[in-house]
């Protein structure tokens, strides 16, 4: 059987018997819910009777202070369908309670009479007293003490019984539902204890059937993981999934051990060994076969490169000493060279002092740019102040302009007032044409003034533009001189680095020299090399001869072949021309620290308005 088969029959049982469990649950609370239910049914009739028992004696209390009042109608309610009792007795409630509680209904039925006969009291009681005599009023007395009294003790009679009989249903659903508790319990127990026992029989089967098997296969994975593949293997015969998974490891095993047995051939030398795939997606084979051929292709031209590094050792030999030629005419040019450098290097340091001394003058030339600039805008303050003070004073004039045309009106008046007065007013006329030529002379005094004060403002007006222009030609003269001197500045800068770095050119270049020296003394050193080189690959040569490769006899031939040719190829390369070694313009790059930073454009027509 498959283990999934197991597992899933196992599950179900399990399962079948949760649900007779919860089923048993299940119905044992829907039991219990509709108890409860009728319970609380008992308990609100209960109430409704014992509110009625209540309602009605209160009923009574109001009728008895109706006698003690004596007000003119008796206010109660005497229809017996209407009050709080009888719509419950005579309406819906009565009717659902003849389907549950028969018993009880078949008393309330018995209260109906004695329950109308207290009403109908009330309305006879209400008649006699609308008469408003005292014979009435005592018969309506006797109606009260009578039949109202004997109908109420009989209805609370009848209501006690109902609710004794309640009392009786609710005990009996009590005892029910204690009779449904306890069966549910031990039913609930029963299931339980049958559900512990087959989970765990079928759980003890299941492992037991699973656990063993994977132990042992645990043990043999363990076992090849640290390398133990000659193990012994399982060798189960079981039809489910552990029994493939067994048979599968088993074969896992074998070909382990077969690709271990070629790794064993591989490393004792021979890679003429073929390796067998067991299938397209056998990615060790793979490697292993990939492992092999990539070996044999290797070996071999490590094989053709030890023959060719020894037809090469000698040609090293020739180049050395080509090379060592060649660095003592390298030495004689740089020579030269350096002897150049120093000249440039005297010319740069001249023009770097040069640079320095102009950006002196520039740097006082900004400075008098900024004073004259500041000079010309106190100048510009002061025009401005003579200004405001002109236009005052062209107000005041115009003030006493208006003061003498007041005046000379004033005068005039006099005049005509005198002229009113006959000879009596002929002084007094002398004196207001005086006033009034007074006031002309000073009319005409004010308007030359404000002649005068307003040429004297236009001049102003113009002085201040002038003094404007005259401060903008200082301000371009100031941000010029601000850009030829940062500009003087940067050609300082770049003159002194380029000094320096014309020295490091000749300190480079005497390096150049040293290692040339060097190069010249490498080279003998590599010729010495190169017959030790011829050695060692003789020997590696020797080496690779134990591989037993696919191809050996082909490469061999290839080998001598390739013998044959490097000879002819030296002595060809021997007679060409040696590489001219003549000095060349040497232009060392500059550096980014030799690059003046912000440089100022500065051309003719920046200076043409000055």
């Amino acid at each position: 059987m498959k283990i999934k088969t197991r597992l899933y029959g196992a599950f179900l049982i399990v399962a079948i018997l949760v649900a007779f469990v919860g089923g048993i649950n299940l119905l044992m609370s829907e039991r219990r819910d509709v108890m409860v239910n009728r319970s609380n049914e008992i308990e609100n009739i209960q109430q409704a009777l014992i509110s009625a028992v209540a309602a009605h004696n209160i009923w009574v209390k109001n009728v008895y202070a109706f006698f003690v009042n004596k007000t003119d109608k008796l206010e109660v309610q005497i229809d017996s369908t209407k009050c709080q009792f009888g719509q419950f007795l005579y309406g819906d409630g009565l009717r659902h309670m003849s389907i549950l509680f028969p018993s009880i209904v078949s008393i309330l039925e018995r209260v109906k009479d004695p329950h109308t006969r207290i009403h109908n009291g009330a309305a006879a009681i209400n008649r006699l007293w609308q008469l408003n005599n005292e014979e009435s009023h005592n018969r309506a007395l006797a109606v009260l003490e009578s039949d109202i009294n004997q109908a109420l003790k009989e209805v609370t009679q009848i209501l006690d019984e109902a609710q004794n009989e309640a009392l009786q249903l609710d005990h009996q659903i009590v005892a029910d539902m204690a009779t449904n508790i306890a069966f549910a319990k031990k039913a609930t127990w029963s299931a339980i204890v049958v559900a512990f026992l087959c989970t765990a029989f079928l759980g003890f089967k299941i492992s037991r059937g699973i656990s063993i098997p994977l132990k042992k296969a645990s043990d043999l994975a363990e076992k090849i993981g640290c390398g133990d593949i000659s193990s012994e293997r399982l060798n189960l015969e079981l039809n489910d999934e552990i029994g493939q998974m067994a048979q599968a490891m088993d074969k896992m095993a074998d070909a382990l051990e077969t690709k271990s047995r070629l790794a064993e051939s591989v490393a004792d030398g021979d890679l003429t060994v073929e390796v067998e795939l067991v299938s397209s997606r056998d990615i060790l084979g793979i490697s292993l076969r990939t492992m092999v051929e990539s070996l044999s292709q290797f070996l071999g031209q490590v094989s053709e490169a030890a023959t060719q590094v020894e037809t090469s050792s000698s040609q090293i030999s020739d180049a050395s000493q080509a090379l060592s030629q060649g660095a003592t005419e390298s030495s004689a040019s740089l020579e030269e060279i350096s002897s150049s450098i120093t000249d440039i290097n005297c010319q740069t340091r001249a023009n770097a002092d040069n640079a320095a001394q102009a950006n002196q003058l520039a740097t006082q030339t900004r400075a008098a740019a900024e004073s004259g600039n500041s000079k010309m805008a106190d100048m510009m303050k002061a025009m401005d102040e003579i200004q405001q003070s002109s236009k005052g004073i062209a107000k005041i004039i115009k003030v006493i302009d208006d003061i003498a045309f007041q005046t000379n009106l004033l005068a005039l008046n006099a005049a005509v007032e005198a002229a009113r007065a006959g000879r009596q007013g002929k002084g007094f006329a002398v004196v207001a044409e005086e006033v009034r030529n007074l006031a002309g002379r000073s009319a005409r005094a004010a308007r030359e003034t404000a002649d005068m004060i307003a040429h004297s403002i236009s001049k102003v007006e113009a002085g201040t533009q002038l003094a404007k222009v005259t401060e903008d030609a200082l301000a371009g003269i100031k941000d010029s001189s601000v850009k030829v001197a940062d500009l003087v500045g940067e050609i300082a800068a770049a003159s002194r680095e380029q000094a320096v770095k014309i020295e490091q050119i000749g300190q480079g270049l005497g390096q150049i020299d040293i290692v040339t020296q060097q190069n010249s003394a490498s080279s003998e050193e590599t010729a010495a090399a190169a017959a030790d080189l011829l050695f060692q690959a003789k020997e590696l040569s020797g080496l690779l001869r134990q591989f037993h490769l696919h191809d050996s006899k082909n490469r061999q031939s290839r080998t001598r072949s390739a013998q044959e040719q490097r000879p002819a190829k030296a002595s060809a390369e021997s007679t060409l021309p040696a590489k001219n070694t003549t000095r060349k313009n040497l232009v060392p790059p500059r550096s980014a620290a030799a690059k003046p930073s912000n440089i100022i454009a500065l051309d003719d027509d920046e200076f043409g308005r000055y």
